[in-house]
């Protein structure tokens, strides 16, 4: 990296460099609010995203894992750390894995050269009724950390009772940029489609979903169509219902956002009856009414928290339900044009409110004025 010496340095570690994420790096390097180097691990195979290999510039470095493997990890986490010890930026933003002993290093390191470490994560919003050893390493984390950036309310709140200082609890909406959105105006409220946008995996509730419009279309004069987007292990159940089913269209996995925003203008909702999380953002950004159940914590990410019932989504009661999913398709195709509208619209305000101002400019306000670097030299800050 050439000479930034006008530019704090900030080291991000998250566990894969997906295509929401990569931008935000970039962006807050180019748009010279720090000098970064951002490490991150190999994203597998079945995850259903793309493996980006961006390029390094004088602002901005990547370090990717290159493998999964017990070996290259060390080696891996053993180069993170000796970079960390030797160059001491003065930033440290970390993504949360509890199971990783690099993330605890880091929090500790961070403790040792006086570097205020961000952790930014999901929180405690899926345990509830948590085990104590996991509300004693969420406590140690958050003793350890400068600040816990949230990905909604509902996570900081999982975490209030596990700190003495809640404000070191910070929300910062977990969202995405899309470059392609659909606007209000360019929905009709009669659409013929639902959409599936997500990976194709165990509990994402897709058969559920094939099913509920096989029988709702053997059973009413107007049919459904369903609009398939992902990739993953049941990438073949899906294909083989396309021989059974004309009413399901599957694309396969597509992270092209243009393409992704022109087959949704046939769909009148975006739907998840399993697990979902960012993908909720997505839907909205094509002013698409999302349809899921109300179970956060079974979640893949806290996301859903940002539906709600018949004003920009419709929430069922169970996950997984074929009942409660066919009873909410009746509901929803039961609406009129101008009720449908009115709730594709609010779907895409709650997307404009959670992207404005843009995820860098969030974050950099966030590691910029909570850090206060200055004041860290004072020894009773980092008192536990």
């Amino acid at each position: 990296m050439g000479d930034n010496r006008d530019l704090k340095h900030l080291v991000v570690i998250c566990p894969h460099l997906t295509s929401y994420l990569a931008p935000v790096f970039i962006a807050l390097a180019e748009n010279n609010l720090f000098a970064i180097d951002v490490f991150c691990g190999p994203i597998p195979k079945d995850m259903g995203f793309v493996n980006l290999q961006p390029q390094d510039s004088t602002v901005i470095r990547f370090h990717q894992g290159l493998t999964n493997s017990l070996f290259g990890r060390i080696k891996s986490n053993l180069h993170f750390l000796s970079f960390l010890y030797q160059k001491k930026p003065d930033i440290v933003l970390a993504w949360v894995d509890t199971k990783k002993a690099s993330f605890w290093f880091t929090l500790l390191l961070g403790k040792l050269l006086r570097i205020p470490v961000f952790s930014r994560g999901h929180g405690a919003f899926k345990r509830r009724k948590a085990k104590l050893l996991h509300q004693i390493a969420y406590q140690l984390i958050l003793r350890l950390s400068h600040s816990y950036v949230c990905y909604t309310i509902g996570v900081k709140q999982s975490l209030m009772s596990w700190t003495h200082n809640p404000q070191k609890l910070l929300v910062d909406h977990n969202s995405m940029h899309n470059g392609y959105p659909i606007l209000p105006a360019q929905k009709h409220g009669q659409e013929q489609g639902l959409l599936y946008l997500g990976r194709l995996r165990g509990n994402c509730g897709i058969e559920i979903l094939i099913d509920a419009v096989k029988k709702y279309n053997s059973e009413n004069a107007v049919q459904v169509d369903l609009h398939i987007i992902g990739g993953g292990p049941l990438s073949g159940y899906v294909k083989n219902q396309l021989k059974h089913v004309p009413q399901i269209h599957y694309y396969g996995e597509l992270f092209d956002q243009e393409k992704i925003s022109i087959i949704s203008k046939a769909c009148r909702w975006g739907v998840g009856p399993g697990f979902m999380g960012l993908n909720v953002v997505h839907m909205m950004s094509l002013s698409l009414p999302v349809l899921t159940h109300c179970q956060l914590d079974l979640h893949m990410g806290p996301e859903p928290e940002y539906l709600k019932h018949q004003r920009n989504g419709w929430l069922m009661p169970e996950q997984n339900s074929i009942d409660g999913l066919l009873s909410a398709v009746n509901s929803i195709w039961d609406l009129s044009p101008e009720e449908t509208k009115k709730m594709q619209s609010n779907a895409f305000k709650t997307y404009q409110m959670l992207s404005a101002p843009p995820y860098y400019e969030r974050l950099a306000r966030i590691l910029l004025e909570e850090a206060d670097i200055d004041s860290l030299l004072d020894e009773g800050q980092w008192s536990f």
